[in-house]
């Protein structure tokens, strides 16, 4: 039975994913728009087998963040957090109290190769290595969810990098349709070049990063 299984999953020649993930950002530059050093976000990733333990997969995560500016008399500037989401306004709107917002938006396109073992029925790690293209957003405003508002300042970059991680996943075909359910989990290594926002200034991300998700396999 094991031995049909694994044949199975040799012959899965496509996988499709909805994963979130994150990025430990530890550039200081990151607290100019988040209250914390982790970027979380959500996203798809589709693969194609190339070879019986090789495949080329593709996949994009969205993720947004944002955080009061405060300045005060002294010409000073400080970044904090508010839980905005108590009262029901968005992340990204200022308060009426003379603060403003940044939010930054950041769109992750990324291709590679996945490389795995099936070690048992349910057992498969595997190590992936990805090439990246982010184009980021940041804008600074009392409300940065208005793409409209007048007097908001509006940058946008483009960047690249990479992404190596060490995964598992754990397949569990649906009877003899020859599909198959897979959660997964990985962690690595991600590294982008600083995406520039002209005047405003340069963001840094890079550090460790993991996704999670759950897919199917055909």
């Amino acid at each position: 039975m094991i031995a049909a299984f694994l044949s199975a999953a040799f012959a899965a020649q496509h996988e499709v994913d909805l994963e979130v993930g994150w990025l430990l950002n530890r550039s200081t530059s990151w607290n100019r728009v988040s209250d914390g050093s982790t970027f979380p976000s959500v996203g798809v990733r589709v693969g194609a087998r190339l070879h019986r333990n090789v495949a080329a997969i593709a996949g994009w995560q969205h993720g947004q963040t944002g955080v009061s500016v405060r300045p005060d008399s002294d010409g000073d500037t400080y970044y904090y957090y508010e839980d905005y989401y108590t009262d029901g306004t968005s992340y990204d709107e200022g308060r009426p109290n003379g603060n403003f917002r940044t939010a930054f938006y950041g769109d992750t396109f990324t291709l590679g190769a996945k490389g795995d073992v099936v070690v048992n029925e349910y057992f498969v790690p595997y190590l992936t290595v990805q090439g990246a293209l982010q184009r980021g957003l940041l804008r600074v405003d009392a409300d940065a969810s208005d793409d409209e508002n007048l007097g908001q300042i509006q940058k946008s970059a483009v960047t690249g990098g990479f992404v190596g991680a060490l995964g598992a996943e754990c397949p569990v075909a649906l009877g003899t349709s020859g599909i198959a359910v897979a959660p997964y989990v990985e962690v690595g290594y991600a590294w982008l070049a600083p995406l520039k926002f002209e005047s405003i200034g340069s963001l840094e991300q890079g550090g460790f990063a993991g996704r999670a998700g759950f897919g199917l396999r055909f």
